[in-house]
């Protein structure tokens, strides 16, 4: 008799929706310093102060202007050099 053990890999992020997912990394980064990516040339730093969902899209609200969570390079706490 051949018995074969299968295991199966549950994922507990496969039930959000990856819209879900990136409201949670927004908010967490709410009050923490940021540098975001403007253009090839241009870095821009600044504090997380609030989070935006605009047409299903999810952005940061730095210096009182919208960014999208693809442009965040990097993260950091308040006071600390991102």
């Amino acid at each position: 008799m051949n018995h074969s053990t299968k295991s199966y890999y549950s994922n507990p992020m496969a039930d959000h929706n990856i819209g879900d997912i990136r409201q949670q990394i927004a908010c967490s980064m709410i009050g923490r310093t940021v540098s975001l990516i403007i253009n090839a040339s241009v870095v821009k730093k600044g504090v997380v102060a609030g989070v935006l969902v605009d047409s299903g899209s999810t952005k940061v609200i730095v210096n009182g202007s919208h960014y999208d969570l693809s442009q965040v390079l990097t993260s950091s706490p308040a006071g600390l050099a991102a």
